[in-house]
């Protein structure tokens, strides 16, 4: 009788026990969720000649927000040109080229940029054989190759002036025009003084010129491939090329575990711990899958007429990004 008595009181006192430890923990709350990567890389379009590159963070509570990002604006009457390098589903590393975004002047640029080093290489290669007849004859091809730029010139002047005045060109693009006219023309008054200087100046003083034109023609050069470089894309993690869709052009998943996303009624604030856990259904009659909270956010924020705290959790097993469907989470009272 009394080890009756004695069993039947320890029962009850586990029972207390079980009660307090999960009385307060009992009750489960469905709520919307959907899979995000833990951290994504897009670029995307952002207006008319205009491109933006976002780092988002999708582990934090209502991500994914962004971490990073940035604008590359083309300049006007010179469009942006766009091309992606990698193809969708293609696995991508930190450092990897993901796309190139230019414009034609750029281009052109770093092209005379490299042609004028060379031409003033070979004025340094001449001077230093000291063959004075094959400076001069050098020299003044170089005078034909500026007047026929200065023609060129002159002739886009005069297209854009007589634009200007049919209303069908900016003044500012007929100012460009003439600006390169002049400097054109100053560039031929140059080569022609140089056709004399082959013939009459000192050995010494061509030398040292010479070599001043290569150094300066050195550095415009690598002025206009650092400014390419900044036209490259690489890719800032280690993931997978999505498919991309409306303005996004391009977009990479970390290949860390992605995170479901949980929009919880507000009324729950304070109520769900990190380490809880979860069970998750993608869609309606879907897979079911499990996890343990990651992280609960401390601000409410509304959504439409709701009112909700965001939560997220992992997955297992893992979920496509995208996937929506209903989570349920264990709440306190």
């Amino acid at each position: 009788m009394k080890l009756r008595l004695v069993l039947a009181a320890l029962g009850a006192v586990l029972l207390l026990v079980l009660a307090i430890s999960t009385g307060d923990r009992a009750r489960q709350v469905s709520a919307p969720a959907q899979v995000v990567p833990a951290l994504s890389f897009s670029l995307q379009h952002a207006g008319d000649g205009v491109v933006r590159w976002i780092l988002a963070d999708g582990a934090v509570p209502g991500g994914p927000v962004t971490r990073e990002e940035g604008v590359v604006e083309g300049e006007r009457g010179d469009p942006l040109r766009i091309k992606t390098q990698v193809a969708q589903g293609a696995q991508v590393r930190v450092g990897d080229l993901l796309a190139t975004i230019g414009s034609a002047r750029s281009a052109e640029r770093e092209a005379a940029e490299e042609a004028e080093r060379q031409a003033r290489e070979a004025d340094l290669a001449l001077v230093s054989l000291g063959g004075r007849e094959e400076e001069i004859r050098w020299a003044r091809r170089e005078v034909e190759v500026v007047r026929a730029a200065v023609e060129q010139a002159r002739s886009q002047s005069q297209r854009l002036a007589a634009l200007v005045a049919e209303g069908a060109a900016s003044a500012w693009e007929a100012q460009d025009a003439a600006m390169e006219l002049r400097l054109r023309e100053a560039e031929l008054a140059l080569a022609t003084v140089g056709v004399d200087r082959a013939a009459l100046a000192p050995r010494e003083q061509e030398l040292t010129l010479a070599q001043a034109e290569v150094a300066s023609a050195s550095a415009r050069l690598a002025e206009a491939r650092a400014s390419r470089a900044h036209e490259q894309l690489l890719s800032p993690l280690d993931g997978r090329v999505d498919q991309p869709g409306g303005v996004i052009l391009l977009r990479v998943n970390s290949d860390q575990p992605a995170v479901l996303q949980i929009a919880l009624d507000a009324q729950h604030q304070g109520r769900v711990r990190v380490g809880d856990p979860v069970r998750f259904e993608a869609g309606v009659g879907g897979t079911r899958h499990q996890g343990r909270v990651l992280s609960v956010g401390d601000e409410v924020r509304a959504i439409g007429d709701r009112s909700v705290v965001w939560a997220t959790a992992s997955v297992d097993p893992p979920v496509a990004v995208g996937v929506t469907g209903t989570a349920r989470v264990e709440v306190g009272s």
